[in-house]
């Protein structure tokens, strides 16, 4: 007979009990953890939402924002608007761990109108990426643009939605239209005024519109249908058919010359006569380009190919280039981009999408000079098209000049410069300058945007084998504590075989101390320097406080704690999770690279002796 060991039975029971409390306790202490961290950065928040002073939470908030739109989004948070207010329930925020020292944390919100206490508050989620550093919070990602947008929206709720109620009156026949002319089409996509005449765009086949202004990176894939999927064409509103529905693509109707309308088949363009009705130039050309001359004749300048040629006012081809001055110096210098385009409703026969959620978003279609050398998209939406942005936001896009630049033994760069502006924008204008990247053979590669408020410059820096870009700053500058505007504002990036770019990231407020060897040319430059009361004065060098500033920010770069903890504040988020820090200056600069060590020489040169004794 078995004899029953009972007591070694009992004691591998009590060992894998106590090993699943084990686990348990870890997983226990982590949630707690993580719950402290919670809790503490709630704290903080709350603090700085309290504070009389804005640089308290100013400085938590890390965002690849411009000062003003920071300034607007403290404004909301910290309810200095007279009548709506912005609540946080803290007591519902949920999170998730995503990294040794970060959280994400999704946080209920209110919108509360104090002016009309029995409105319906707009209630929503805004997520926000925090992170600890030592013993302090930032937050460095934050849904700010579906805060502010939110906002503007409740705080002008009742008033849009007269206005709303109006603008739809004013359409609704219009509407009513389309609900009869759909019936011998697949769909109507758009409808346009042109010349006091209503044109509609019509596709047979599948479509889907872009989204309106809000949602427009949910669904930047459906900017432009895929080809083959559908056909295009035009209507009037009589129902009759302007133009076949044999196009991949019809363009804004008389966006340079009057009465005629650009369209595009299998990458190849030509154009409709819209009272004709007749397509007076065949949709095989590379690209159009309209020319004036001198003596005000109109002419349409085509490339196929290498080949060139023009069409006269009667629509006549020739080939080769017309007999009229400066004609060359216009196709290469790119000179058909430099005549001060304005993109606005009125200035174009904006389209809009016949339904209601789409009302006030104006579609473009621009012609090919542009869209081939990447300008603009091949459709362009979010103009504004009534006085009130109700789905759109952007008022205004105008091309202010361009130039051209040689950026290596392959490859040029067309630049434009183009500045937006938006309806109710945190910030007047936004400057950039628009870099396409074209071979031997003026093909476009690749393109890029540059902030800037004048024409990047861009020359290759051949000792470390990438570019620098250089531009002027247009706003004040972020988290920075310097008395200068209108610095010098520098990217860098390399550029493969194919001309793809490819930027090189920094945190650094002031990218060329760590990417190039500076000397004179980096520190001088028409700059102004703030002198108090709101004032300012030209300079021409920088000042002792933004070169600090520059020097300092080398040092935090390479793990530098600073012990003053108002100055600390400005390049924590100069770190990530799991860099290494140090208090000890020397220590600091034991990590510099040899830029580094290079441009604090040459700058901290520029500093006067008890400036840097101070240090």
């Amino acid at each position: 007979m078995t004899r029953f060991r009972f007591f070694p039975i009992l004691t591998i029971l009590f060992g894998l009990f106590a090993f699943y409390s084990c686990k348990s306790e870890d997983k226990s202490n982590a949630a707690n953890e993580n719950l402290t961290f919670l809790n503490e950065f709630v704290e903080q928040f709350k603090e700085g939402l309290s504070a009389e002073e804005d640089r308290k939470l100013l400085g938590m908030l890390k965002l690849e924002r411009s000062q003003e739109a920071l300034t607007e989004l403290v404004k909301v948070l910290k309810n200095t608007h007279h009548s709506i207010k912005c609540e946080f329930d803290f007591g519902r925020t949920t999170f998730q761990k995503i990294g040794e020292n970060q959280l994400q944390v999704w946080f209920p919100v209110s919108l509360v109108n104090t002016n009309y206490p029995n409105q319906e508050p707009e209630i929503f989620i805004v997520s926000a990426k925090v992170e600890k550093l030592d013993n302090s919070f930032v937050i460095r990602e934050m849904d700010a643009d579906l805060l502010y947008h939110k906002f503007t929206a409740f705080e002008n709720r009742d008033f849009w939605k007269l206005e709303l109620e109006a603008e739809y009156e004013k359409r609704k026949l219009v509407y009513e239209l389309v609900e009869r002319l759909q019936a011998g089409v697949d769909s109507v996509i758009w409808f346009t005024r042109y010349q006091d005449q209503l044109y509609f765009y019509f596709v047979q086949g599948e479509w889907d519109n872009p989204k309106s202004f809000d949602n427009y990176r949910a669904d930047a894939e459906k900017t432009v249908p895929k080809v083959g999927s559908y056909k295009m064409g035009l209507l009037n509103a009589e129902g009759k058919v302007v133009i076949p529905a044999d196009y991949d693509l019809i363009g804004t109707l008389g966006f340079d010359m009057e009465n005629l309308v650009e369209v595009k088949r299998n990458g190849k363009y030509g154009m409709y006569h819209l009272q004709s009705r007749l397509p007076v130039i065949p949709a095989v050309y590379d690209v159009l380009i309209p020319f004036t001359t001198t003596d005000d004749k109109k002419l349409i300048l085509t490339q196929e190919g290498k080949q060139t040629g023009y069409f006269n006012s009667d629509f006549l081809r020739f080939e080769g280039l017309p007999p009229v001055q400066q004609i060359d110096e216009y196709l290469a210098g790119y000179k058909y981009l430099d005549k001060g385009l304005l993109i606005k409703n009125g200035q174009q026969a904006m389209m809009e999408v016949p339904n209601k959620e789409y009302l006030g978003n104006g579609y473009v279609v621009p012609p090919s000079y542009l869209s081939n050398l990447q300008v603009m998209d091949s459709i362009e939406f979010g103009f504004t098209t009534t006085e009130l942005g109700f789905n759109a936001g952007n008022e205004s896009r105008e091309f202010l000049g361009l130039s051209w630049q040689k950026i290596s033994d392959t490859f040029n760069g067309l630049i434009v410069l183009i500045k937006d502006r938006y309806m109710d924008g945190r910030e007047e204008f936004y400057y950039r300058s628009r870099v396409a990247i074209l071979d031997k053979e003026n093909t476009v590669k690749a393109n890029a945007d540059f902030n800037g408020s004048d024409l990047v410059s861009i020359r290759f820096l051949r000792d470390f084998g990438y570019y620098e870009a250089k531009t002027n700053h247009y706003e004040y500058l972020i988290d920075v504590d310097v008395d200068q505007i209108n610095l010098h504002n520098f990217s860098y990036f390399k550029l493969s075989e194919n001309g793809e770019i490819k930027y090189l990231e920094t945190r650094r407020v002031f990218p060329e101390t760590k990417f190039s060897k500076m000397d004179s040319s980096y520190v001088r430059g028409d700059f102004s320097l703030f002198v108090g009361n709101g004032e300012y004065e030209n300079s021409d060098f920088l000042s002792e406080k933004t070169i600090q500033f520059m020097l300092d920010g080398i040092l935090a770069d390479n793990g530098y704690v600073f012990p003053d903890e108002d100055r600390e504040m400005f390049f924590s988020y100069y770190r990530k999770e799991g860099d290494k820090t140090t208090g000890k200056i020397e220590e600091a600069m034991a990590n510099f690279s040899e830029i580094d060590r290079h441009n604090y020489d040459f700058l901290s040169s520029l500093l006067p002796k008890k400036a840097i004794a101070s240090r």
